[in-house]
């Protein structure tokens, strides 16, 4: 009899055992079904913003204009930060040269910046933010020509001319995981400067 109940104690401890272990293992295929479904949500709400630029008649100024237009089941982005990109990721000093990192990375590489007159700007125009964006409410945004280092010369903004403004938008939504976007943006030449 006390033998019975041994082995009936045993038995009834694997069924427990094998029991928690099915249980544990169907609580981590649920996570990770969840975990897809989250990343596919995620994916389907990636934020679609029309971003549009154009030089302002006579003077060194662009006007920009970002438009939450989709996807279908996002309203509004609570939050948006625009940055400025380089040309060159990462760019360090040349080997040899008497600059800094420091002053290589406050130089916008590019062809524009923003306008570092405007609330929410950065000190030396490279990014602007954040500000709220409701769905089909363009956001304006200010430009100023790059101001080019102090040990270049007249050939540095020669070589703008004509180039994109490299974004990087970072899109935040509350209950979700950030999203950050990257494009390039041509910049609509002044009507009024187009020889005819």
């Amino acid at each position: 009899m006390a033998a019975a109940s041994v082995i009936i104690a045993v038995v009834a401890l694997i069924i427990a055992l094998a029991s928690a272990a099915c249980t544990r293992r169907q609580a981590v295929a649920a996570e990770g079904a969840t975990a897809i479904e989250n990343q596919r949500r995620h994916g389907e709400l990636t934020p679609e913003i029309a971003v549009t630029c154009e030089e302002r008649p006579g003077s060194r100024l662009a006007g920009m204009t970002l438009e939450l237009t989709g996807p279908d089941g996002l309203d509004r982005l609570d939050e948006v930060t625009v940055r400025i990109r380089d040309d060159i990721p990462d760019r360090k000093p040349s080997p040899g040269s008497q600059l800094t990192q420091d002053q290589i990375s406050e130089v916008i590489w590019g062809p524009y910046r923003f306008n570092t007159g405007r609330r929410d700007t950065g000190q030396h125009g490279r990014s602007h933010g954040p500000f709220s964006l409701p769905r089909h409410e363009p956001y304006p945004l200010s430009l100023e020509q790059s101001i080019p280092p102090s040990w270049t010369g007249p050939s540095w903004r020669t070589q703008y001319e004509d180039k994109p403004v490299r974004l990087e938008i970072t899109c935040r939504r509350e209950g979700h995981t950030p999203w950050t976007l990257s494009c390039e943006v041509d910049v609509k030449p002044d009507p009024a400067s187009q020889v005819m």
